[in-house]
Parts: C-alpha cells; sequence; structure tokens
C-alpha cells in the first residue's frame, strides 16, 4: 500500500551512522591491545534493552576506540564527525563516522545521497585503518596488504519533534523512508520504493528498523544500540563471506595455472607438493576464519533479534554467499584429491619402475656371471 504522506516531521534527536568495514588480517590479539595503544580499550557487549539470556553476547567481545570528534574534507564543504573504531578477534575492523541529525525526515534522502558511499569519508577512514594497522602489526595474524572493505550506512532516529508509533510513521512517511534508504535524489518509481520498505520490523509501538541494501532506518526512542550492533556484524559477515569467496577464486586459480605450466614436470614433484599445501593451507584459513565470524555472535535466544538479523542476511544474500563458499571449499578438496590420487600413482608407477629396473638388473647378472 503506498505511503500517505502528512505534513513534515522533524528529527530532534539521531545520526547518521556510517560503517567502513575492512579484513585487515586473519586474526588481532585484542588482549594485547592495552600494551600496544597505551590505554585500555572499550569491551563491546551488546546493551540488550529487553530481558534476555546472558549468552546473547560475543564469543569474544570487540574493543571499541573512541577517537573523538573529527573534521572530514568532502567534495566542497568539510563536516565533523564522532568517529570510533571497534576491532573484532577475526581479524575485522569497522570505522564509525556518527552525523548528528537534527532536520526534516525528508532530508535524509539529500543527506543519505551525498554521504552514503561518498570518497572523500572512504579515503579518511582508509587512512585510519592503515595507521591502526601501522600500530598493531606486532598483534596482526596474517595481516592483508591490500585489505577488503564493505560500507554501510544507518539512519539512526531517536526522538521526532513529536510522539509517533511505527505504524503511523510508515503509513504517512513510508515514501520518505525508502528514498532515504535508496540515497538517490532523483524521483524513484512506487515499485521501488516500496521494495525498499516491505520487510519493516517492530518489537514496541514506538520502534521500527527497516533493512535495504546501502542503508538501514533505525528508529528507536529507547536509545539503544542492539539492532545497530545486529546490522554491523550481518555488514561483517558479508565482507568476510566475500573476501574468502574472492580468496578461494583465486587459489583456484593459480592452482590450475601452474598445473598447466608444470604438467611435463609432475615426476619431479616439488610443484604438485607446492600446489597441494597451497590449497590445503588455504581451504583451513577459510573454515577457521568463517567459523570464528559465524560463533562470534549468539541470538538464538532473542528472537526479536534473530528477526533484525534474517532480515540483513536475506537483504545482504548471505546463504547465498555460504552456498558459494562451500561450492568453492568442495572444489578446493576434490581438487586437493585429484591432485594426491595422480601423486600416488605417479608415485607407485615411479617404484615399480625401479623394481622392474632392479628386476633386469638381477637378470643381467644372473646372465653374466651366472
Amino acid at each position: 500500500m503506498p505511503a500517505v504522506q502528512e505534513k513534515e516531521v522533524r528529527i530532534t534527536k539521531g545520526y547518521l551512522v556510517l560503517y567502513f568495514c575492512y579484513d585487515i588480517a586473519n586474526e588481532i590479539a585484542l588482549d594485547k591491545l592495552e600494551k600496544v595503544l597505551g590505554k585500555k580499550p572499550v569491551a563491546e557487549q551488546l546493551q540488550l534493552k529487553r530481558i534476555a539470556p546472558e549468552y546473547i553476547q560475543y564469543r569474544a567481545p570487540p574493543v571499541r576506540l573512541k577517537l573523538g570528534g573529527r573534521q572530514v574534507s568532502l567534495d566542497t564543504k568539510k563536516l565533523k564527525f564522532l568517529v570510533d573504531v571497534k576491532l573484532y578477534d577475526f581479524g575485522t575492523v569497522t570505522v564509525r563516522y556518527w552525523l548528528p541529525l537534527h532536520t526534516p525526515l525528508a532530508q535524509l534522502k539529500h543527506i543519505g545521497s551525498e554521504l552514503v558511499e561518498n570518497k572523500g569519508l572512504e579515503k579518511d577512514a582508509n587512512s585510519i585503518v592503515d595507521r591502526l594497522m601501522a600500530d598493531l602489526k606486532e598483534y596482526l595474524v596474517n595481516p592483508t596488504t591490500e585489505h577488503e572493505s564493505e560500507n554501510y550506512a544507518v539512519y539512526y532516529i531517536i526522538n521526532f519533534e513529536k510522539k509517533i508509533e511505527a505504524v503511523e510513521l510508515l503509513k504517512k512517511h513510508g515514501n520518505t523512508i525508502a528514498a532515504a534508504l535508496c540515497c538517490e535524489e532523483r524521483l524513484l518509481s512506487e515499485q521501488e520504493l516500496q521494495d525498499s520498505i516491505k520487510t519493516p520490523l517492530s518489537y514496541y509501538p514506538d520502534d521500527l528498523v527497516i533493512i535495504d541494501w546501502n542503508a538501514a532506518f533505525v528508529y528507536d526512542p529507547s536509545f539503544s544500540y542492539e539492532s545497530l550492533d545486529v546490522i554491523e556484524y550481518a555488514v561483517i559477515e558479508l565482507l568476510e563471506l566475500r573476501t574468502y569467496d574472492t580468496l578461494l577464486d583465486t587459489t583456484l586459480e593459480h592452482a590450475y595455472d601452474d598445473l598447466a605450466k608444470h604438467e611435463k614436470h609432475w615426476l619431479f614433484d616439488s610443484h604438485l607438493h607446492r600446489i597441494m599445501h597451497n590449497l590445503s593451507s588455504t581451504r583451513l584459513e577459510v573454515t577457521d576464519v568463517i567459523e570464528k565470524v559465524e560463533n562470534s555472535l549468539k541470538l538464538f535466544g532473542d528472537l526479536y533479534l534473530v528477526k533484525v538479523y534474517a532480515a540483513a542476511a536475506a537483504r545482504f544474500g548471505l546463504e547465498n554467499w555460504k552456498h558459494s563458499l562451500k561450492d568453492k571449499l568442495d572444489t578446493v578438496m576434490s581438487t586437493y584429491g585429484m591432485l594426491n590420487d595422480k601423486l600416488e600413482s605417479r608415485r607407485m608407477l615411479f617404484l615399480e619402475a625401479i623394481i622392474v629396473a632392479l628386476f633386469i638388473i638381477d637378470l643381467i647378472f644372473l646372465y653374466i656371471f651366472g
């Protein structure tokens, strides 16, 4: 049903939260951060606003470093953001920019079109991560040289100028929210707008979560961060799945190229051993990291947060990425098994050739000296 527009509603407290998530290593030694950074970082746990079992927490809590206010030069102006960094033990870092919002709801699409996927902000986030990697180099396991990244935005609304419930907000201002989620200045089709807001979630009458591909809209008068944390976790999972999917592609391509290049030299099996080692070590690395990511946050005791995660997972296509990753891991294993069989076959052939040669030599000796 198309949204029914009403007179303009104004945001009195809120933030545009811009996530820049990076894969920088296989692992970060979080317990040693205090030593290298000279201060104790803030351990992050989900801030649950509802009664929920204690096990709904991170397996190994990430740590947050507050960088304070930071002025960033954009295309035509400078904006000041609150910036913090979250580090996860499985090797990812999120740089978060918080821009205070005191604006009419209709202005969100203009703000989003300017700041979401902004190259100036991305460059600034890159510089923060580069500096962080330099400071943490002794505590990164297998650091990356060209770290993959994933960006996302959340319109985090705490209060409007007047109290409004989620049903009314969606009914009267749904198209405005949808336009903001699409981060487009131009007028979009009704079908595209409705697709952006087709899966709204609410726990209380006055809260709302809508998740789209580029951005999410979170209305949360209680000012908790649980939905933000769950959405961020889904973005990080997308980053890790995409990163290691690419790694498996590259590993398989190199293996096939090496096999074609050294096919005639397989009796000298050092090349074959190297290819098999690369396949095996890559499979172990991918399996280990993905297992850490998937087990990092448990939400099974909180049905609402499970719904938030499921909505994000569906929008980001996480299941498709997981299937792709599984298929490529199976291909790695089958390729490894094929090479191992071929290696054993060639070794057996070589041993049989030696036995035959020794038998012939023995016959020659018997003929000459017998």
